[in-house]
């Protein structure tokens, strides 16, 4: 089942955000003129901001070098286990505003900059989400066998959880 919404107001916004912070690690995904660059990191929340992901990296990172050129991107979210797949493109900014970054700092941070915000390279990439799209597909695994092989009899295509679109 295909569902489409528009704006955040709806359930299914609050719904996937939810999710979404549930997830520990995604995938930025950024245009550099070699290509595709695809990165795990830590994706961070704004309770005041519901339509933006947040991350931070060093300032000379390959992404936020193909950032400073274009500033769209793709972030990849997956809960394997509960059979989730999240699909965020938006555009990007950044900053080393130390005031922007220090609400995102955490001891995970302090790993990978152990001169805290105070070293020099780290920035904030915003990523202000157009398009959320959500592919379900939690449930019985018994019963979605079972439509697989039905599905296969009647020549059609297997329902296998539902896929929601918000446009923001």
């Amino acid at each position: 089942m295909m569902n489409e919404t528009k704006g955040i107001d709806s359930k299914e916004f609050e719904k996937i955000l939810a999710r979404m912070k549930e997830i520990q690690v995604s995938f930025l995904n950024v245009q550099s003129e070699n290509g595709i660059i695809a990165r795990p990191m830590m994706a961070r929340f704004n309770d005041e901001d519901k339509t933006a992901i947040y991350f931070i990296s060093g300032g000379e990172a390959t992404q936020v070098e193909a950032l400073s050129k274009d500033s769209k991107a793709t972030v990849t979210m997956t809960d394997s286990s509960q059979k989730i797949y999240i699909l965020v493109k938006g555009e990007c900014t950044l900053t080393k505003s130390k005031e922007k970054i220090k609400p995102f700092w955490n001891a995970m941070t302090d790993v990978w900059f152990p001169e805290g915000l105070e070293h020099s390279d780290v920035t904030l990439i915003k990523l202000d989400i157009d398009t959320l799209e959500c592919w379900d597909s939690s449930g019985n695994s018994v019963l979605k066998a079972i439509d697989m092989i039905l599905a296969k009899i009647n020549n059609r295509q297997p329902e296998l959880g539902t896929k929601n679109t918000i446009q923001i």
